[in-house]
């Protein structure tokens, strides 16, 4: 899922078994890892 300015996603990932939520800054096409939320 986009931001606004389309700039970050949000995304969810259950690995490790516990879901978390992500939001990710979006560079050149490139996704950069920002932490969880």
């Amino acid at each position: 899922m986009f931001t606004n300015d389309d700039r970050h996603v949000i995304f969810t990932s259950d690995r490790g078994g516990r879901c978390n939520v992500y939001m990710t800054e979006v560079r050149d096409g490139y996704l950069w890892k920002m932490g969880t939320l």
